[in-house]
């Protein structure tokens, strides 16, 4: 049997009440308020990824302009040669 989504199907050692406590578990913790991670810990790992996206994202942009630049300046040889 294959489920849509799951990249596996069950085999006879796996049964399907498997599945359905993985599912009853995940409604369970879906309904709670209580935090699964420490807010700490959480706190810094977001702060983490963050900056480094900042990094990234100020990388990407210094590339397009310069990308722009580059295309500018090879428009405006093109217009002075002709």
């Amino acid at each position: 049997m294959f489920f849509h989504g799951i990249n596996r199907a069950t085999t006879e050692s796996e049964p399907l009440h498997i599945y359905l406590f993985s599912c009853s578990e995940i409604r369970k913790y879906q309904k709670g308020t209580e935090l699964l991670i420490r807010k700490m810990p959480f706190q810094r790992l977001v702060r983490e990824i963050s900056q480094l996206h900042k990094v990234r994202v100020a990388a990407d942009l210094i590339t397009t302009c310069m990308i722009c630049i580059f295309s500018l300046v090879f428009l405006k040889q093109l217009h002075v040669r002709s």
